[in-house]
């Protein structure tokens, strides 16, 4: 994780005020600074509202829950009425069941023509970003962008400059790998919310595929097996090309 002060806006900065039960906006302003400094001061740690590695460190060991129990997976398996295994399946094909990265953020893929998407629902035209932002903005998608991993950060971040919301609604995330923009079909009134749930635990990132299966219809499939529907409902038309369908099942079959 960066280092942030007063100031600061990026991903780091609603990272850190969803861990503290602050207002998430991802701005760095005089109440983020305030509840760093008592977390701090509560913490035993230099008060100076800077969000260093020693801070973030223990910010992290406190408030991030990770793993998922059994008794989560079963809640999950009983509330939508389809197996423990095939719920597996998905967590291992979307991210091989890396739900953070080990520098803290969690596990992204941002997609630069769904930004563009994003920034013209909110008034803003992504075309004027284009020459500017190439690595951040398309008008379609374009695997080339992809940088993977940790390299996937500066890229939300870059993003977060022009539009917090939108960035946030443009990447997937966590160990299922949905995509921001799904948020309310996961049942969450904003996609800040949903972050949260993605930043706080892996239990977390159940709960949103609970509520995504849920609202996308891919349940019944999940039940009949047919998992070349599933993957077209979760990964859209283009799953074929990455052999989505075929992954899942080997998964489902061999887990």
């Amino acid at each position: 994780m960066e280092t942030i002060r007063k100031g600061s806006k990026s991903i780091d900065v609603l990272s850190l005020q969803a861990s503290l039960g602050l207002k998430m906006d991802g701005d760095f302003g005089e109440k983020t600074e305030t509840g760093v400094k008592d977390f701090q001061d509560s913490h035993g740690l230099k008060i100076d509202g800077v969000v260093g590695p020693k801070t973030w460190e223990i910010i992290l060991g406190e408030t991030r829950k990770t793993g998922i129990s059994d008794e989560a997976w079963e809640k999950v398996s009983r509330s939508l009425g389809v197996e423990v295994k095939m719920l597996k399946a998905i967590h291992s094909v979307e991210s091989s069941g890396v739900s953070f990265l080990a520098s803290g953020y969690p596990a992204l893929l941002f997609e630069a023509h769904i930004f563009y998407k994003e920034l013209k629902k909110r008034g803003k035209n992504p075309e004027v970003f284009l020459k500017s932002h190439p690595g951040i903005i398309s008008r379609e998608w374009n695997r080339k962008l992809y940088k993977g991993g940790q390299d996937e950060v500066p890229r939300i971040n870059e993003a977060f400059l022009l539009s917090p919301e939108a960035s946030i609604c443009s990447a997937s995330f966590g160990a299922f790998q949905i995509c921001g923009f799904n948020y309310g079909l996961c049942g969450y009134l904003s996609v800040y919310d949903f972050y949260k749930d993605i930043w706080s635990s892996e239990e977390g990132q159940l709960n949103i595929l609970s509520g995504y299966l849920k609202g996308s219809g891919i349940v019944p499939y999940m039940k009949s097996k047919n998992f070349q529907e599933i993957a077209r409902r979760y990964n859209g038309p283009g799953y074929k090309q990455n052999g989505y369908d075929t992954k899942l099942k080997a998964a489902y079959e061999h887990p």
